[in-house]
C-alpha cells in the first residue's frame, strides 16, 4: 500500500520534507495530442472516444530536482514522497492567463492520510473490470437517475503508455469492460463529477510519467451515460 510507504519514508532522516513552492513550466495539452478529432458542430472541440474535450488540459514540467520526488495516488492525490501534499493549478485552471506562471506547492509536515472515499467504492463491493491484455486501475462510481455503475482506468499488460477509460457494472464480481475512450499516453486517477447545473458530467484524469505531470478534464452528455448504463445491463460476468 503507498500509505504504508509514505509511513515508512517519513521516519528517513530526510523526510518530511520542508515547505517550498516548486517553479512549474506548464503547456496545453491539445485535444490532437489525445487522440481526439475536431467536432463539426463546435470548431474548438474535439471527440475523444464518448468524450468532449473543451482544451481543459494543461502539461506541467519542472526543472527544480524535488519534482521528481513527487507521486501521484488515487486515494491520496499528489504528494511528496514523504507524504506532503501537494497543491497547484489543475485542468480546470487550463483557461486562466495566470496558470503557465504559477508553480506547485508542497505543504509543511505530514497530515494523517485522507483517502478520498468514492477512490475504494469498487474495491470495496468486490466489483473489477476485465478487458483482454489490460490491467484494471483506478476506478470511481458513477450515479444516475437510471443507477449506479463504475467508471476506470485501464493499462496494457505490456506497460506501453496507453489508457482505456472503462465502464463496468456495479456488481460484486469481475464483469467486461465497456471501452469508452482510448488515450495515447498513462493516466494514474480519474474522478467524476456531476454538474450540479446541467445533465453534464465530467471526467477528471491526471497522470504522472517521465518527468510530466499531465491534467485534463473531458465532458459526457447525459445521454451518452444512460447508453452507457443501458449497454452494461447487458454485459454478462467473466472474461470477454
Amino acid at each position: 500500500m503507498l500509505t504504508a510507504a509514505f509511513l515508512l519514508l517519513t521516519a528517513s532522516r530526510d523526510c518530511p520534507a520542508p515547505a517550498r513552492q516548486i517553479a512549474i513550466s506548464a503547456v496545453p495539452v491539445t485535444g490532437e495530442a489525445l487522440g481526439g478529432r475536431k467536432d463539426p458542430s463546435a470548431p474548438a472541440r474535439y471527440r475523444v472516444g464518448s468524450f468532449n474535450y473543451d482544451g481543459l488540459g494543461v502539461e506541467q514540467t519542472s526543472s527544480d530536482p524535488i519534482f521528481k520526488e513527487l507521486v501521484l495516488d488515487q486515494r491520496l492525490g499528489l504528494r511528496h514522497r514523504c507524504g506532503n501534499r501537494v497543491s497547484g493549478p489543475g485542468a480546470w485552471n487550463a483557461r486562466d492567463k495566470n496558470v503557465f506562471s504559477w508553480s506547485l506547492e508542497i505543504e509543511a509536515g505530514v497530515r494523517s492520510p485522507e483517502p478520498s472515499p468514492g477512490s475504494f467504492v469498487a474495491e470495496d463491493r468486490g466489483a473489477q473490470a476485465v478487458f483482454r491484455g489490460y490491467l484494471a486501475g483506478a476506478a470511481w462510481p458513477v450515479h444516475s437517475v437510471d443507477g449506479s455503475f463504475f467508471m476506470g482506468l485501464m493499462h496494457p499488460e505490456d506497460s506501453s503508455a496507453e489508457t482505456l477509460v472503462v465502464a463496468f457494472r456495479d456488481a460484486p464480481q469481475p464483469t467486461p469492460a465497456l471501452v469508452m475512450g482510448r488515450l495515447p499516453m498513462k493516466f494514474d486517477t480519474l474522478w467524476v463529477l456531476p454538474d450540479l447545473h446541467s445533465p453534464t458530467t465530467y471526467l477528471n484524469l491526471d497522470g504522472f510519467s517521465g518527468g510530466r505531470l499531465t491534467r485534463v478534464v473531458f465532458s459526457i452528455d447525459r445521454e451518452t451515460m444512460l447508453a452507457t448504463h443501458s449497454k452494461l445491463k447487458l454485459t454478462q460476468p467473466g472474461t470477454p
